[in-house]
């Protein structure tokens, strides 16, 4: 287990620092000096899962307000990656720094994205087209598109106006077809 240590906040004058359990602590006693056992702020939670706290007005990431206090300034266009993937543990050891391609593809993320969208199936949605002497139900609009040798757009464009305008037929190549 690491020691406890405390670093400052830069560009504040000594007002706030990190500790090495991610925590931002306040030495600000509101215009009255400094305080001589400094306060753990309380942080928000971003819409995507980050903690943020105030500093004089402005806010800031946890997560990069820890890696520069211990690792130091953080270079242009390299982001700080989580190595636990647990976006509230902004302790220096899980902290480090990645391109922003190698921070997307990062861990499990990719995967838990993939499995999602087959859970959720997001990425499709069957479409079936049919008529008298044929009946077949695609995968996805692609799908029917590369099956008809049309663009993607095309054959989306036929079944939503098909819809819209309440007509129960669309025309591929001079034959209606009916679509579900």
């Amino acid at each position: 287990m690491q020691n406890y240590e405390v670093k400052e906040v830069k560009d504040y004058n000594g007002l706030y620092a990190v500790d090495s359990n991610g925590d931002v602590l306040s030495y600000n006693n509101n215009g009255y000096g400094l305080r001589e056992e400094p306060v753990k702020l309380k942080c928000s939670i971003t819409h995507n899962g980050y903690k943020r706290v105030l500093l004089q007005g402005k806010q800031h990431f946890v997560h990069r307000l820890v890696y520069e206090a211990f690792y130091g300034e953080i270079p242009i266009g390299m982001q700080v990656n989580h190595k636990s993937e647990d976006k509230l543990d902004n302790r220096p050891e899980n902290l480090e720094l990645l391109s922003p391609k190698d921070n997307s593809n990062y861990g499990t993320r990719n995967k838990r994205i993939s499995e999602a969208k087959l859970k959720f199936n997001y990425a499709r949605k069957p479409i079936r087209i049919f008529n008298e002497n044929f009946d077949k139900t695609f995968i996805s609009f692609a799908d029917a598109s590369r099956y008809f040798n049309l663009k993607t757009n095309e054959i989306k464009d036929k079944v939503n106006n098909a819809k819209r305008t309440n007509k129960n037929f669309i025309t591929i190549g001079g034959e209606r077809y009916h679509t579900e």
